[in-house]
């Protein structure tokens, strides 16, 4: 039953499932780096140690602000909010690797993991955009609702 039930979940239209396993790839990354100290990240090397710290930050922070949007999502427009930061810092902790990525790949570094990089800050900012869609037609339902009464 549990294989049918992950199958199950491939089977969905949504994204969440990919999104969840993705941004716990990145809480990951930002708790390792937290535990093991001042890692040679591309961040910290190419933009600096205040920049890898506000990075790491955001590894951590923003998908766990997504995750709670999620729970609240149901119950109150705050957890489309909170989505919505979420997503947006994902995608600005995304730009941040992706930027200093590519200062390296000129100087010849490795290539892969900026467009892996770039991929995945393109998803989160297409979360971004679907989430601003989400609360404008959630915007407009209450507008239209209101003028009914």
């Amino acid at each position: 039953m549990p294989l049918r039930r992950a199958v199950s979940v491939l089977d969905r239209e949504s994204v969440r499932p990919f999104q969840v396993l993705v941004y716990c790839a990145y809480i990951g990354a930002g708790v390792h780096a937290v535990c093991e100290g001042n890692l040679p990240t591309t961040v910290a090397q190419i933009l600096g140690p205040a920049a890898h710290v506000g990075w790491v930050g955001l590894l951590i922070v923003c998908p766990l602000l997504t995750f709670v949007g999620m729970v609240f999502e149901a119950r109150s427009p705050a957890g489309l909010l909170l989505q919505l930061a979420g997503d947006t810092g994902v995608a600005v902790a995304s730009a941040v690797y992706g930027a200093a990525r590519a200062r390296a790949a000129w100087a010849g570094g490795a290539t892969f993991a900026l467009w892996v990089v770039l991929a995945l800050g393109l998803c989160a900012i297409a979360l971004v955009v679907r989430g601003v869609r989400k609360i404008r037609a959630i915007g407009r339902v209450v507008r239209s609702m209101d003028r009914d009464k």
